[in-house]
Order: structure tokens, then sequence, then C-alpha cells
């Protein structure tokens, strides 16, 4: 339970190599939903991002919960102190692991009602990178030269949880932003290529900015600025000499149309329909994720149902549970 961060990825990657299972909560769940997601998936320790996250927990009272680490005081110190006495019998036990072995139990933002939890398998996720990478597009180019990502938005959605191993894999450039309040000067000072978002924080972004260039008697340059992302963001990387000379001017004048020069080059991304399932080959059309630049209003995601099943024992935050469960699942009726 914390907000964007490199903490929270090496965490994940520790857990899942040790053969155990991450359940992630979103940092402004209520107290009733922590208790429900701790209580649900029978989990047994927790990392915390903060103090406060930390105190929220405490307030859920969930009578599983074990340990509680904060990443920020010295929690993962002390998580490594208490596995040192761990055997190395015991640490190559739990990395035995196969695709059937449960990785991750993703539960929904509980906007609707009870959070839903949907388990995961080492499998799924495997398939799923695999699946997503090889789509046309995407290697050539949305990841392809110097390719980087900026992560603001929570790695507790599904979305983040497939992106992140992606972009570890393809061994590209990743940022990680806890506070999206600082999103326009981080957007304009690393310049990423890739972010997950959804609609209404770009707009907002953009929105913020082109009030900001009106009230300083640049609402024409604005425009034009904006005109240029975007037909450079449309050109998919084959950009004429006329819009490349654009943009390197915009890029170059001054902060806002930087600004908006650095969102032409953000590109959005969603994992395939299909085939996260081992042994399931999707269509071309369901191979086809949501590719397109963000100023671009045709790029859209889509979601896809999963299948129903039993739930397992599960850990939250740092898991220590190693069920073994086959093929991807859902439980308490609805999920995604």
């Amino acid at each position: 339970m914390a907000a964007a961060s490199l903490d929270w990825v090496v965490c994940d990657f520790a857990i899942w190599a040790a053969g155990a299972v991450t359940v992630p909560v979103y940092e402004t769940s209520s107290a009733e939903q922590i208790r429900w997601i701790l209580s649900d998936s029978g989990a047994v320790a927790v990392l915390a991002g903060s103090t406060q996250h930390a105190e929220a927990i405490k307030l859920a009272q969930v009578p599983t919960v074990e340990a509680v680490w904060v990443l920020g005081d010295g929690g993962l110190d002390a998580l490594a102190r208490a596995g040192a006495g761990i055997s190395t019998g015991e640490v190559r036990r739990r990395r035995a692991v196969t695709a059937e072995t449960l990785a991750t139990i993703v539960y929904t933002s509980g906007t609707t009602g009870v959070p839903k939890g949907c388990m995961i398998s080492h499998g799924n996720l495997t398939e799923a990178v695999r699946a997503t990478i090889v789509v046309p597009g995407i290697r050539d180019r949305v990841l392809a030269g110097d390719a980087s990502c900026l992560f603001f938005l929570p790695l507790s959605h599904i979305l983040a949880r497939v992106v992140s191993p992606c972009l570890v894999h393809v061994g590209k450039r990743v940022a990680y932003l806890p506070d999206p309040g600082q999103l326009p000067a981080e957007l304009a000072a690393f310049r990423p290529t890739i972010m997950l978002g959804v609609p209404r924080v770009f707009e907002k972004l953009a929105a913020a900015a082109r009030q900001q260039a009106e009230a300083g008697g640049h609402r024409r340059l604005f425009a034009a600025a904006e005109n240029a992302a975007i037909g450079y963001s449309r050109a998919a990387g084959r950009p004429g000499v006329g819009l490349r000379l654009r943009r390197a001017v915009f890029a170059a004048k001054v902060p806002l149309t930087r600004l908006v020069a650095s969102i032409a080059d953000v590109r959005a991304i969603s994992p395939p329909r299909a085939g996260c399932r081992p042994g399931v080959r999707a269509s071309p059309a369901q191979r086809q994720p949501a590719v397109g630049p963000l100023l671009d209003p045709r790029s859209e995601a889509a979601a896809d149902p999963v299948k129903r099943g039993p739930k397992p024992p599960a850990v939250c935050g740092a898991g220590v549970a190693q069920p073994h469960v086959p093929g991807l699942h859902r439980h308490h009726g609805q999920g995604r």
C-alpha cells in the first residue's frame, strides 16, 4: 500500500522471486476497504509506503496481519534482517514457482461496491508481457530507441502491473512519481515517451497549461504548439520535415510549449484482450492493443472479462503464502 515508487517495484519482484503472493492496495483506500481486502485475501504482512499508510492499516484492525513494514522508515532493512536466518534450502523451495503458481490478486477500486479480487498466476503475467510485446507497433514504435516511461498513477492497477514487467523485460528507462501534482514539471524534465493514465488527467494538464498561456498573452502561440504536437503525435514516428521543424521550434521556445511538445512524445498502450492464459491463442483483432498518441482521442483501452474460480489464501503487500492455482480466475462473482 504505497504511492508509485521504485521501492514498490523492487518489493513486487522480490516477493514474486520468493514464491509469495502480492495483493496491491490503493493508497487512497478507506479503512473499511483495507479491512476487506486484507481479510478477504488472507494477508499476513503488509508493506506500507509511509507512516500514514501504516496507521491506516492499523486502524483497519485485521487479525491475520502479523507484520507491517514502512518503506520510508527503514522497513526494507528490517525485512532483510528478519530474513537473514532463512536457510538456503527454504529459499530454493520458495523459488520453485511454475506458470500455475499464483503471483498476485488484484482488486478493483471498490467505487461500485465491495472490491473484487482477480487471481493472476505467473503464467498469466508472463503471457501478458509476451503478447503485449509482440503486437505490431509495440517493439518498433512504442518501445523503440530511447523509450522511457513515467509512472504517476497507482501501480495497484492491473494495467500498470502488466506494463511494468514489459518495461523491465525489454530494459527501458522508468521513473516513478509519488506526487501527481508534480506531473507538469516532471513531464517537461524527464520527457517520457510512455505514460499510463486516464483521459481526465491529461485533459486537466492541458487545460491548466492553456489557461496559463492565455493569462500570459500567449493564446495563439499555445494553440500553434498544440496543433504541432497533435500532428507530430499522429504521424506515428514518421513526421515530415516541416512538422519536425515546427515541433523542434516549440520544444525549445518557452516552458509552456515545451510541455505540450513533451506530451506529443508520449504514447498510450494497454495489454491485449486475450492470450494471457497459457495455451490460449488470440485472434489478430484480440492481439491488437490500444496504441496511440495521448493527444489523439482515438486512443482507447479495452477491458476483458476473466473466468470465475475459487479464492486462494494470499498475502497483501508482501505475500508469504504459496498456493498453486491454475489459470486466471476471479471470485465473488465480478472482477476485471
